[in-house]
């Protein structure tokens, strides 16, 4: 066989499998070298609220080329959403898994890893929204599409998702968008959306149990601007009370206010749960841990500082201090300060206002920027259970228990509009990557992002022995 009919075969061999590409939607196979790349590109997006289209589009395009169905959920320029299904809309009852685009600023310094270059080393992706969200994002996306590629003809009970959005960080106005214009229509059973993980040594006789929260209610954000403006010498060499001053000394107030303890029923539930997990005196003890004979000893797992007390209080966190231009030897006449709260459900945004202002004083003022919606828990239900044996056939020593999550979400967006959300990011996590959230360093281990992608793929798979019921 010569040469030129050896390149005349291969040639025509090409040819013949691009053709079965484009008619069959041959692609490449998602394993884990594929997975971890998709990662580390999804990464490289450096998409903060509202900058969100590059990102945007190439996921548009990427699952488009899958062969999942798409559709565009965006509104303007500023609002990016869109959905992943495996089949078009249909009277099949709908599940979606939801995730965010958008991630917090993050300055390079700092970073052991440029934080928008996804470096995967060390066993961890590195960078900004490996966690929070675009690693959750990548679990859902890939799960779907390897479903769908190694299932083609299949035909489910249920239609599952992926709904994407936009702005979440800054307030969720993608969250906001689809609720108003195209959830209803779409209608979910559920909604999945980011949430509580995995945690050990939370049961202490029982050091390498893995406990999963799946949150059904979550805190409340408030934003506040806190403000002081003076008339005040300008040179720095007086002793005025000045507006820095005003404004420290009230937040220094606020900071220092003793937490009121509140124990929401689900956190009530959930003590309950971890104690009948400990078992014994201190599993009893645990279950009636608000009890006044119980106390004095437990009351150290929710005072400031404990593992359980954001669990059961208000929390307040000043996120920027600044004032007007000014040259170091020169005072200010304004000051002013961002606070986060993170307020239990059911608390009331007036009267905390109103405690807060007097707290704060007179020389200030305290101005809501934004605050997030309130809404009813959602009810553990089958749904639930679905997601809690998926992560029990991926964790096997694990437990899986409704929690109330200490952060907040899109999730309560679609509660407030009548829709059951849980939360939940489906991977081990310990102190030390909690605390990158937001921070430098943020990192995802690889084989705790493989496992995440295996329990969206193993909720979806276990679709084929469940029963329509809508």
């Amino acid at each position: 066989m010569n040469v030129l009919f050896k390149r005349r075969i291969f040639l025509i061999l090409f040819v013949f499998c691009f053709v079965l590409r484009g008619m069959y939607g041959f692609s490449q196979s998602i394993d884990s070298a594929y997975s971890t790349h998709f990662l580390s590109k999804l990464i490289t997006f450096d998409n903060y609220s509202g900058d969100e289209k590059p990102i945007f589009e190439y996921l548009s395009s990427w699952v488009k080329d899958k062969g999942l169905y798409y559709e565009n959920l965006s509104a303007k320029d500023s609002i990016y959403n869109f959905i992943a299904l495996l089949n078009p809309p249909s009277d099949k009852p709908l599940i979606l898994f939801t995730a965010h685009l958008d991630v917090v600023f993050a300055d390079s310094s700092g970073w052991k890893y440029p934080p928008f270059l996804g470096v995967n080393t060390e066993d961890c992706i590195w960078g900004r929204g490996s966690i929070d969200d675009k690693g959750p994002l990548a679990m859902q996306l890939l799960a779907l599409a390897k479903f769908h590629q190694n299932n083609p003809k299949i035909d489910l009970p249920y239609n599952i998702g992926v709904l994407a959005l936009s702005s979440e960080e800054t307030g969720g106005a993608g969250a906001d968008y689809v609720v108003a214009n195209h959830l209803k229509r779409l209608n979910p059973i559920v909604l999945f959306g980011e949430g509580g993980s995995g945690l050990k040594g939370i049961i202490p006789s029982k050091p390498d149990k893995t406990v999963f929260g799946i949150s059904v209610t979550e805190k409340v954000p408030l934003w506040l601007l806190i403000e002081s403006k003076t008339k005040s010498h300008g040179h720095s060499a007086t002793n005025d009370l000045y507006a820095s001053k005003y404004l420290i000394k009230a937040l220094i107030r606020i900071i220092d206010e003793p937490k009121i303890l509140r124990f929401h029923k689900v956190t009530r539930n959930m003590m309950k749960e971890l104690g009948k997990m400990e078992g014994g005196i201190k599993g009893f003890v645990l279950q009636h841990s608000t009890s006044f004979l119980f106390w004095p000893f437990t009351k150290k797992l929710f005072k400031e500082g404990g593992p359980f007390n954001t669990l059961v209080s208000d929390t307040y966190s000043v996120t920027e201090i600044n004032t007007v231009t000014s040259a170091p030897n020169s005072i200010p006449q304004q000051a002013y300060a961002y606070v986060d709260c993170r307020l239990l459900p059911g608390t009331s945004i007036k009267k905390f206002l109103f405690r807060l202002r007097l707290k704060a004083g007179t020389r200030v003022t305290v101005t809501p920027i934004y605050q997030g919606k309130d809404a009813k828990p959602s009810e553990v239900n089958e749904q639930f259970n679905w997601m809690a044996k998926a992560i029990c056939s991926v964790y096997p020593i694990s437990e899986v228990k409704p929690y109330l999550f200490p952060a907040s979400s899109d999730n309560n967006t679609f509660r407030a509009a009548g829709f059951c959300t849980f939360g939940i990011t489906p991977i081990i996590v310990d102190n030390e990557l909690m605390e990158t959230v937001h921070n430098i360093n943020e990192r995802i281990p690889v084989v705790n992002y493989l496992k995440g992608i295996d329990v969206y793929y193993q909720f979806i798979e276990n679709l084929k022995s469940y029963q329509k019921n809508q």
